[in-house]
């Protein structure tokens, strides 16, 4: 798919689509055109799809306009997946489902949009909703799970990790879908098969903004003073030469050139790893009441062409990584909460549950550690009741 294509369709679509609120102007042809590319945003991870929620949002508004309010919802609910603090939508979905009679799901979306939006707005329009839902003398309804103890996940540690944050996501994985959580004994030694040298990344950042500033002739003068054989050695060996010889220019420099490089981590490939997990413990993610394996490492990890990420899931195994959870202004408290949301949103993978449409949830996507901040520790109603549904029907 052309990315370019995707973001103009989607530009000119929402021109005639959002103006205000509720009020659109979208014709059948704009439906099928929007179908196309939702289609096409479908084949894509959710890492790539982000960028293109606005394909489903637009779709979502169109079928809301010619009243097909069950494809309207599921249009939305996609979107909001991708970008669950988008909360005009969230009102349009809250409306829906209580068009739709679905009261509980209505309820607390309004009661979330209340709670987490900015727009005076759009609060006051969703207080509008809750009073209409009151109205239907509606009370809230049981967010029991039912215990499923006989089901289990496994932890393992993809070299070592923090024990108190390995310790708390079983306890909080436990808590919240009401499984047990075994923690493996092994420490796996990681793939380094397609790791990211981050130093390389490093080096070829420094001579670029070298050479936008003083020029290339500068940079390559640098280069003919430093003792190196430019004939065998490689373009990455030469950029590094350069960065070092430029530290060793500072007072301690020395010094400097060894502590940041230490500070430099490479990055593995998360989708390796995922599959390694799996090859080393096939015999138990396949065991009856096994719901998967989920691999816990202090190494960045990323895919594909994605800069980093705070968790990647597949079929039977996940792995996630607290490294950036871990930064220096943050408390113990602060780095327990963010790595027991991640857990979380790895686990409801392995389970069965799709991604929360809803912004506080743990499970709701971040897009950024300051939204992964904003978000709570526990599961929100959504995922509650998916959970219910799901040990319910699949799982008796």
């Amino acid at each position: 798919m052309k990315v370019n294509s995707v973001i103009l369709f989607a530009a000119v679509i929402l021109l005639g689509g959002c103006a205000t609120m509720y009020k659109y102007d979208y014709k059948i042809s704009d439906i099928k055109r929007l179908e196309k590319e939702a289609i096409k945003v479908d084949k894509m991870i959710n890492v790539s799809a982000r960028k293109y929620y606005e394909v489903y949002m637009s779709l979502g508004e169109a079928y809301y306009q010619y009243n097909y309010l069950d494809k309207s919802l599921a249009a939305l609910k996609k979107g909001l997946r991708l970008k669950s603090r988008d909360y005009e939508h969230q009102l349009l979905a809250a409306n829906i489902e209580f068009k739709l009679n679905m009261l509980d799901y209505a309820y607390n979306r309004s009661k979330q949009i209340i709670k987490n939006a900015e727009s005076k707005k759009i609060i006051k329009a969703a207080s509008r909703l809750l009073n209409r839902i009151k109205a239907r003398d509606y009370k809230p309804g049981s967010n029991y799970i039912p215990e499923m103890y006989g089901k289990y996940v496994y932890l393992v540690r993809i070299d070592p990790v923090d024990e108190m944050l390995l310790e708390a996501l079983k306890n909080r994985i436990e808590e919240e879908y009401k499984i047990t959580v075994n923690i493996l004994p092994d420490v796996i030694d990681p793939s380094k098969k397609e790791m990211r040298d981050l130093h390389d990344n490093y080096y070829q950042r420094v001579a670029e903004k070298f050479i936008e500033i003083n020029g290339r002739d500068a940079y390559d003068s640098i280069l003919d003073s430093i003792k190196i054989n430019k004939e065998i050695a490689s373009d990455n060996d030469l950029k590094k030469e350069f960065v070092h010889f430029l530290y060793l220019q500072e007072e301690n420099g020395q010094k400097l050139w060894k502590e940041n490089m230490s500070k430099i981590q490479n990055q593995y490939n998360a989708e390796i790893l995922r599959k390694q997990l799996y090859n080393i413990y096939y015999k138990k993610v396949n065991e009856k009441d096994c719901l998967g394996i989920l691999g816990v490492t202090a190494h960045d990890i990323y895919a594909k062409d994605y800069n980093f990420l705070f968790g990647w899931s597949g079929s039977q195994t996940a792995v996630m990584s607290y490294n950036r959870f871990v930064t220096e202004d943050a408390s113990v408290t602060l780095r327990i909460k963010r790595t027991v949301m991640q857990g979380l949103s790895s686990v409801g993978f392995l389970v069965g549950i799709p991604r929360c449409t809803t912004a506080a949830c743990a499970r709701a996507y971040p897009h950024s550690l300051k939204e992964q901040d904003a978000k709570e520790d526990t599961l929100g109603y959504e995922c509650r009741r998916n959970l219910i549904e799901l040990y319910n029907t699949k799982m008796k």
